[in-house]
Formats: structure tokens, sequence, C-alpha cells
């Protein structure tokens, strides 16, 4: 099986054989909004080089990272509607209304929905030296040392900060954010001490999980993760009502025809119902999502829009007002 180093390898390489493997007709560029190398851009290629095969297409990745996605999702929101130009985006489409007002594009008017196509559980972590083994313990911990605690994030309103805020908004905390430029850096520091909790993406926490790094409390999936199935869903350890993750899902830019929407949402769920795909996201812990419509992913980003809103103004956090 490869280590996540060698699937990042494979990955870009299956995305630039696709582009040359499938030079009939004209490409779609498929803009993911963050750095290459990351877990969106891998789930990104590796969708998108099923998608391709299926449309007859290439499917070409162009990483646009900066200003928190939103110089890539502009990029979209501006691009001609013709079908050949498509988002790769992630929860952060829906946080971001709610934190910046002056957004250089309307999220929901200036785009077609066309696919949800996955979804990624996160999973809380500590650094070993807090004294907790058990979500509740370490609410406990929290209550009992307010404003002591310091957890990491991969930046103000990235989906490591809002996952936070949920739980704070949920179970009563008074914890210290500590933002970074990504989430590399957050994790080096948990594993540092310097900060002392972060909740994260299983599939780039569950390495230093399982070499005893640091400690996972409890994952946000419904059900145990595959790559950790000692460790409690949230439900499980007593929070029933806290759900967060990160998504993917592919827009359009508005006015792109219904056919042309119609034709990749179902190269996109013909694509996550393949057994191969399903076993390749899986190794990243990537849940497909194969049954979607446009209708379904617009009431799924309008409702995950409104629930990070909320959270965001109970919160009181902004990156521009």
């Amino acid at each position: 099986m490869l280590d996540r180093r060698g699937f990042v390898a494979a990955a870009l390489l299956t995305g630039a054989a696709t582009a040359r493997a499938q030079p009939g007709g004209q490409p779609i560029k498929l803009v993911v909004p963050f750095a290459a190398g990351g877990s969106t851009d891998l789930v990104a290629r590796i969708v998108g080089e099923a998608m391709g095969s299926r449309l007859g297409r290439a499917v070409i990745i162009e990483n646009r990272p900066g200003a928190g996605v939103i110089t890539g999702t502009n990029s979209v929101a501006r691009a001609d509607p013709d079908g050949t130009t498509l988002l790769f985006t992630t929860v952060s489409h829906a946080v971001n209304p709610g934190l910046n007002s002056r957004l250089p594009y309307d999220s929901t008017a200036d785009f077609v929905p066309v696919a949800h196509v996955a979804t990624a559980p996160l999973v809380l972590s500590l650094h070993p030296a807090v004294p907790a083994r058990t979500l509740q313990e370490f609410i406990g911990h929290v209550r009992a040392n307010p404003g002591k605690v310091h957890y990491g994030s991969a930046g103000v309103g990235s989906v490591l900060h809002m996952a936070v805020e949920l739980l704070k908004h949920q179970a009563g905390l008074d914890v210290v954010h500590v933002p970074y430029r990504g989430a590399a850096p957050a994790m080096n520091d948990l594993l540092a001490g310097h900060v002392q909790f972060i909740i994260d993406p299983i599939s780039t926490s569950a390495q230093q999980i399982k070499a005893g790094a640091i400690r996972a409390l409890a994952v946000t999936s419904a059900r145990r993760s595959p790559s950790l199935p000692d460790i409690p869903t949230f439900a499980e350890a007593g929070m029933p009502d806290y759900e967060a993750s990160t998504w993917n899902a592919i827009l359009a830019p508005k006015g792109t025809s219904p056919d042309l929407v119609a034709q990749v949402n179902r190269a996109a769920n013909a694509a996550v119902s393949d057994p191969a795909i399903i076993g390749r996201l899986e190794q990243l812990d990537i849940i497909p999502v194969a049954d979607s419509t446009p209708a379904s992913t617009a009431a799924f980003i309008a409702r995950e829009t409104e629930r990070w809103t909320a959270i965001i103004k109970a919160s009181g956090i902004a990156l521009q007002n």
C-alpha cells in the first residue's frame, strides 16, 4: 500500500497523464483553490481523472491558492459558463460568506451547484501532556483551566478553526485560538506542545496518532473510522449533536446550461461509484457521495452556509466587515 507521499506522487502523475491521454474534445479546467499536494488537491485529481474518462475529455487540475480560497473561487465566478471551467471546493465556500462581507463574488448567485462528491471527517487530538483520555475528561480539563488551553488551526475560517468554534459553542468552553498559515505548521506546534489540541482531517492526523505522537479522543463521523477503529465518535463520547467535517463539491459559473451541469453531475456520480475510486478515496479517509444531484448539492451548501454563519455570528469572528 502506498504511503501518503507515494499517494501524492501517484496522483500528480496520473493527473498529468489524463491530460495527455485524452486529447479529443476541449479540456475541462477543474480549479482547486488550494496548493498542490494537499488533501483537496488529491481528491480533485482522483475524481477528475475518473470524470474525464467518462466524459471523453481531459480534466486538468489548476491549483489557484490564495486569500483563503477566494482567489481560485473568484476566477471561476468570472469564467465563461461554457462547461470548460469548474470549481472543486470545500466547506470554506460555506464559511466565507459569514466570515467576509466583502467577497468579490456571491457564493450563491455566481455559481451553479453541480455535484457533492465527498466528505472528510475530522478527529480531535491532544498533545500527550494534556491529562485527558476521553472527550469528557478533556472538556472537564478545559473548564477547570479557562483561557489556558490553546488550539492550532490552518487560519481564521479554516475547517480546523470552525470545528473548534462549534465545540466551544456546544460545550461552553473557553480556549485560545492560535491560527497558522496552513495545517502543517499547526500540527508541528501540536507535536512540540506549543498548542494543546487540534481538530484536523483524519487523513492528515492518522499517522501521528498511530505513532503515539498525539492522542486522539473522538472522530466527527457518524461511524468509527476504519483507520482509527479504537477511537469513538463524538456521539459515542457523549456529544451526539456535534457534527463537523470538510467536504468536496463541484460548482460551475452562473449561466452554465442545465445540460452541461447534468453531464458533469452524471460523470461525477459515476466516478465516485467506481469501486477502484472508492478504494483510493478510502485510503485518504474520504467518504464518497455517489448520489448527489445539482438540487441536492445546492440544498446541502445552503444548509452548511446557514449553519456556519450562525456559529461565526455567535463566536464574533470575522475577517472583514
